[in-house]
């Protein structure tokens, strides 16, 4: 089988790149095709179907002559439906698996995969097709004012970084495939979780056009290391929605505790500066870490901590976690409950609650032997529920399932 991969990016960024990368591998590694389609990067992985790839683009704090342009490609990309449509000629798949395709690709590549008649699953790696901004955040609080095509909240509440121009180029977008009825055209959305899959019902996509299948970790892969660990550790996004700003207000109210902060992103010097004088000998803005760097920071974590606002889809980072042995603390929102047992493989708290989360996590730094037996327990979910070898039957259904929506239309 060929499969077609369309993400905005391809290279290793956040946890749409580790899923759209893992399951290239599951894939590959048994007998399939895998085609990618993105956006050209210098960072990308090395693959002779880069001729076709989109050209770059910037969207974030950039403003000027080109801002009517950017916003055009955002709306619709007649580059992108171009040189889909050559790929498509050169290389036929027999299913496209579409991952975020937003802003940079944009929705018009469905109108030649639709010319093509090609089967179409798309994964719900956020919340883009539900809500113009994705998260379901505006002004810092939970929202979901756009419900029923009321698109025009978005501008109303400069819901994009707090700029009109972005927030009614997104709007302009919503509008337009919802009219177009874009979206139409893929034939089976794949809900990694429960949450994303009721929500999706909430908007009103009919039950035969979901399909539930969580993400995967390969355990075998990560050597875990139980108990132990000496700090908090936070691994992701620096970005309001992900709840570091609640990370950081906890930290400073449990004395002693140290913690490490990998990743980065938009909110990380606001971050950096906003610690106390008593909070700077004891976190740690580690930056984004790979290969041996990453492994030694989760080793020494006693826990991995996920303090997010926003209705998280499924974070690959909580399976990862797992896989290596830790527990996780993390806010009882969106997906999370489905994931961590609270008081087995990790605590729940509310989210947006400081003193719960400091807490906790000081709870499983404090008490070793607890954080093992929960690490242990995570790790053996992962094995016995979340491994490689259900995902890819899973999704080689959902696979089918497209094609046979396909040829029945």
């Amino acid at each position: 089988m060929r499969v077609l991969a369309a993400h905005k990016y391809y290279w290793p960024k956040a946890g749409a790149e580790t899923y759209l990368f893992a399951l290239e591998r599951l894939l590959t590694g048994a007998g399939h095709e895998v085609v990618p389609f993105a956006m050209a990067d210098p960072a990308n992985r090395p693959t002779p179907w880069a001729k076709h790839f989109v050209s770059p683009v910037e969207f974030r704090g950039r403003r000027g002559p080109g801002d009517l342009a950017r916003a055009a490609r955002v709306v619709y990309s007649l580059e992108a439906r171009r040189k889909m449509g050559a790929l498509l000629r050169e290389a036929p798949p027999d299913v496209a698996h579409l991952h975020n395709i937003a802003h940079q690709l944009s929705p018009s590549i469905l109108d030649a995969l639709a010319a093509r008649r090609v089967p179409i699953v798309q994964t719900m790696h956020d919340y883009k097709l539900l809500c113009p901004v994705y998260t379901f955040r505006s002004q810092g609080e939970t929202c979901e004012r756009c419900r029923g095509g009321r698109f025009w909240h978005v501008v109303e509440r400069r819901c994009n970084a707090g700029s009109l121009p972005l927030s009614a180029t997104n709007m302009v977008e919503a509008y337009v495939h919802a009219l177009r009825r874009t979206y139409d055209r893929v034939h089976v959305f794949h809900c990694p979780s429960l949450f994303v899959l009721a929500k999706m019902l909430e908007f009103g996509v009919p039950r035969e056009r979901l399909a539930f299948v969580p993400h995967f970790v390969d355990a075998a892969a990560f050597t875990p290391a139980f108990g132990g660990g000496r700090y908090a550790f936070f691994a992701g996004r620096l970005a309001e929605e992900k709840g570091v700003d609640v990370l950081l207000a906890a930290h400073a109210a449990v004395p002693g505790l140290e913690l490490v902060i990998a990743g980065d992103g938009p909110r990380r010097a606001a971050l950096e500066t906003s610690l106390s004088e008593k909070q700077r000998g004891r976190v740690r803005f580690a930056g984004h870490l790979t290969g041996a760097a990453f492994d030694e920071a989760w080793a020494g974590a006693a826990c991995l901590v996920l303090p997010s606002t926003w209705y998280e889809v499924r974070p690959m980072a909580i399976h990862e976690a797992y896989a290596r042995g830790k527990p996780v603390v993390s806010s009882r929102l969106g997906s999370i409950p489905e994931i961590v047992e609270d008081g087995i493989t990790g605590r729940l708290v509310p989210p947006g609650d400081p003193a719960a989360l400091g807490e906790a996590m000081k709870e499983l730094v404090d008490d070793g032997p607890r954080a093992e037996a929960m690490g242990r327990a995570g790790r053996a979910l992962v094995e016995t529920r979340y491994g490689p070898e259900r995902h890819l039957e899973s999704m080689l259904s959902v696979y089918a399932q497209a094609a046979a929506r396909r040829a029945a239309a």
